[in-house]
């Protein structure tokens, strides 16, 4: 019986042997299968991705950009071609350096490339992606699109705010005039920046907000712009997007946005009120921005329907991508202003020289000998030079 016992041992035993051989032979096996296919498939990956500068593991080629990214992918570009493949932590991003790739991505390619990638502050500032640059491709993106081209931005409708546009060139002309009269400095970075958002706001809300009142506006708009250029760590590696709950990036991101938001409310609500006194409500060529998308919001025109939060979203990207005030630099070198004035003088002096023929200026009395609309004429004279 002993021997009977000691030989089913010996059998299982054997069973277990052969056993653990043949999983340890076929674990050894598909592993070898298993690498020679991920090779073969990063191989042809490789050969047919664009050329790509070596990376790190997690942050990818985040560490090789820089303070000026312009410039670091410029010089990539020198050393990798027109199109480059770049890692931003797990996000592939596809560089673009020439007219010729760029054609071959939004023109022939446009559909591959036709979605967006979300991003943390998208959601933040523009109700969850709801406008017409952030919102992922598909139905209600082509919706929102059709608006923006049919009824935003199409040739007619630009040429209506022509008057709006003249009167606010006018105004400015008035003011350079001024300061040619009085020999004062003019900064026209900000002048241009004030003009422009004056024609925006009174195309898109129906009156200007600059100033005093349009502080409201205008400083968060800053500010959004702001925090739309910083890098999200959360968008490139997402089990860190606690990293920006704790900096307070979202918190303060998400503070701008209720300003904005506000603002808007108070905007569409002031459009609404007063929309059953005005003659011209049905008619677009009267009508800002505003008014246009509250007429297809009541009448349903293009079959679908959009709600306040979507106004207020196709809305806020329309200024956002026209308009924006630079801010003002913090002048703590005040001793220098006499320096600084006397230099501008001296290149203001040499500039009515140089063009004041051009602008009709009588150089000798420092002053215009022209209404304003001879000085568009003259200022159209040197964009042509």
């Amino acid at each position: 019986m002993s021997t009977s016992m000691h030989e089913n041992s010996s059998h299982w035993l054997f069973l277990l042997l052969a056993t653990f051989i043949i999983l340890f032979v076929l674990r050894t096996v598909l592993n070898f299968l298993c690498k020679w296919n991920n090779n073969s498939i990063t191989t042809i990956a490789r050969k047919t991705s664009p050329p790509s500068p070596q990376k790190l593991p997690i942050i990818g080629n985040l560490h090789q950009l820089g303070i000026l990214t312009h410039r670091t992918l410029h010089s990539f570009a020198q050393t990798y071609g027109p199109l480059m493949l770049l890692h931003f932590g797990k996000l592939p991003v596809l560089v673009v350096s020439t007219a010729e790739a760029a054609r071959e991505v939004m023109k022939t390619h446009d559909l591959i490339f036709s979605n967006r990638p979300h991003r943390k502050m998208f959601d933040i500032f523009f109700y969850d992606s709801k406008d017409v640059s952030s919102a992922p491709y598909g139905n209600y993106w082509r919706q929102i699109r059709s608006i923006c081209v049919l009824h935003l931005l199409s040739a007619k409708k630009v040429q209506s705010f022509g008057a709006v546009r003249e009167e606010e060139i006018s105004t400015t002309m008035d003011k350079i005039k001024q300061c040619c009269c009085s020999v004062t400095p003019v900064n026209l970075t900000d002048l241009f920046s004030t003009v422009t958002n004056d024609i925006v706001s009174r195309a898109a809300l129906g009156r200007r907000y600059s100033g005093g009142e349009g502080s409201k506006f205008w400083e968060p708009m800053n500010e959004m712009m702001k925090m739309l250029g910083d890098l999200v760590i959360g968008d490139c590696i997402p089990w860190l997007d606690w990293v920006g709950r704790v900096n307070g990036m979202y918190g303060r991101a998400k503070r701008v946005a209720k300003q904005l938001d506000e603002f808007f409310d108070e905007v569409v609500d002031e459009h609404v009120s007063r929309r059953g006194h005005d003659v011209h409500d049905d008619d677009d060529e009267h009508n800002d921005l505003v008014d246009i998308l509250l007429r297809i919001q009541k009448t349903n025109a293009l079959g679908f329907q959009i709600d306040k939060t979507t106004i207020k979203a196709i809305i806020l990207v329309v200024v956002l991508g026209i308009g924006g005030e630079d801010e003002e630099e913090d002048d703590s070198e005040g001793n220098d202003n006499a320096v600084e004035g006397s230099i501008r003088a001296s290149y203001q002096a040499r500039c009515l020289q140089l063009f004041g023929p051009l602008l009709e200026i009588d150089v000798s009395k420092n002053r215009f000998t022209s209404e304003v609309p001879t000085c568009i004429t003259g200022l159209k004279k040197l964009q042509k030079l």
